[in-house]
């Protein structure tokens, strides 16, 4: 069979044609064998042509393993069954059609955010922002949470309490060498205690402080 003869007219007939249908592109010449990008080494093909193709230049280029690599990628599915042109055109029909539902959502939630009042939540544009801030209603999705102690804005919907109340247990108190060795030596020397006495966040730092101290410590004292 001539399969550069019927390779040529597959090719020769998508290009003086004009398809409304879903189609792909196709290198003439393939990459693995010095085609490029240029238009005029593509040509737009359906599904099932573009399968048939692949076949063809496998046929005319028998020894080229980038192709029969391509090729094969085309006929099997996850699952192992070959599929034969008419499946193959239905699955990439259908991966585009779920691809163009999706960035059709995507778009038409570009230009909007989150707004809330009295419990309840939905979307607005953006343009629309200050027309519903005046009516009351705030920025976000949910409202921040207020501070445990004195109830001002945390400015977050998670953190607790506001930087003036943050609890000493999170703060990294200002504890000199002197004062960290002589409660680290009252602790039997203990680094986990220590630094929850103090409150000390950072435990990786403190460790490696505490045991630069004590190191110092028995170096000065050794007999």
């Amino acid at each position: 069979m001539d399969y550069p003869a019927i390779y040529s007219r597959l090719i020769d007939r998508a290009r003086t044609r004009s398809l409304s249908c879903y189609t792909e592109n196709h290198h003439i010449k393939p990459k693995c064998l010095g085609g490029g990008d240029d238009p005029t080494n593509l040509v737009r093909l359906t599904p099932e042509e573009h399968y048939v193709a692949h076949q063809l230049l496998v046929k005319i280029h028998p020894d080229e393993g980038s192709l029969a690599s391509a090729a094969y990628m085309m006929t099997v599915a996850s699952s192992g069954h070959v599929r034969n042109n008419k499946l193959y055109g239905w699955l990439r029909r259908k991966h585009a059609q779920n691809i163009s539902t999706i960035q059709s959502v995507r778009n038409s939630q570009q230009g909007t955010c989150w707004i809330h009042a009295n419990g309840v939540a939905k979307k607005v544009r953006r343009e629309e922002l200050n027309h519903w801030l005046a009516l009351g209603w705030s920025p976000g999705r949910r409202p921040n949470k207020t501070c445990e102690v004195c109830g001002a804005d945390t400015g977050n919907q998670v953190r607790r309490f506001c930087k003036a109340h943050k609890p000493v247990s999170r703060q990294a108190p200002n504890v000199s060498d002197d004062i960290f060795l002589r409660i680290l030596l009252d602790n039997g020397r203990n680094v986990l205690k220590t630094i929850n006495q103090l409150g000390m966040s950072g435990m990786g730092t403190h460790y490696i402080r505490a045991k630069r101290l004590l190191a110092t410590y028995d170096k000065n004292n050794a007999s």
